[in-house]
């Protein structure tokens, strides 16, 4: 299996400029063919997800210029075991601690918000302040809206967007979280309509097919939302 890494861009609401890109893996089979990728992540062992951890690292350690020189942020998927293999070792917390604008992405069903595993999150604190939280408001939400305090951002999940954006309480849904976090990015900006829809409102960035992404070592490409 090859493992291929690309940069999706999120996107200021406001102004429609870059403000940041997520990291993500695509998965192929050695003939090239496209393995699904969700489906392929659950398959992972942790060993093989450790290892996608590192190369990402590496990955965006290289192109550091590019996200100092333009002052953005890149953001990382953990879970928990990539989140405890980080905690302890030393060198990926430098590599984090070292590049200020990497963010780690957690998915809000990690076990922290929903068992006691409060301490892995505490300590990935101490070494960032970028902890982000993914699928905000998904089917599966669990979260207690006072454990965003300390966040750095919030991934609004895609359908959650969807099923509320025409609600009247959405305004009053957003103003509600940004209490406690104010930095909310919307998933699933995928057509014209959708962005028109949410450019006017309080959303700190935007995200989705809308905006393509390009291989991760075509970065510089992305110049074009500058």
């Amino acid at each position: 299996m090859e493992i291929h890494f690309v940069a999706e861009p999120i996107v200021n609401m406001t102004n429609n400029k870059l403000m940041a890109v997520e990291v993500l893996s695509r998965f192929y089979t050695a003939n090239g063919l496209q393995l699904p990728t969700q489906h392929t992540i659950l398959r992972l062992s942790s060993a093989m997800k450790i290892y996608i951890l590192q190369k990402q690292i590496n990955a965006i350690v290289e192109k550091k210029i590019f996200f100092i020189n333009n002052k953005l942020m890149c953001s990382i998927n953990v879970d928990y075991d990539t989140c405890l293999f980080i905690l302890k070792n030393k060198a990926l917390q430098q590599a984090i601690n070292d590049n200020h604008f990497i963010a780690l992405e957690v998915s809000e069903r990690f076990p922290y918000f929903h068992e006691n595993g409060g301490i892995v999150i505490n300590n990935l604190l101490k070494l960032t302040s970028h902890i982000w939280i993914d699928d905000f408001g998904s089917n599966d939400c669990k979260i207690n809206i006072s454990q965003l305090q300390h966040v750095g951002a919030i991934k609004l999940d895609k359908e959650f967007l969807y099923r509320i954006l025409a609600k009247d309480y959405f305004n009053e849904v957003l103003n509600k979280i940004s209490m406690f976090c104010p930095k909310i990015i919307a998933e699933g900006v995928e057509s014209r309509y959708i962005m028109d829809k949410i450019k006017n409102i309080n959303l700190w960035g935007g995200q989705g097919y809308y905006y393509p992404s390009v291989k991760f070592s075509d970065i510089h490409e992305l110049q074009t939302y500058l």
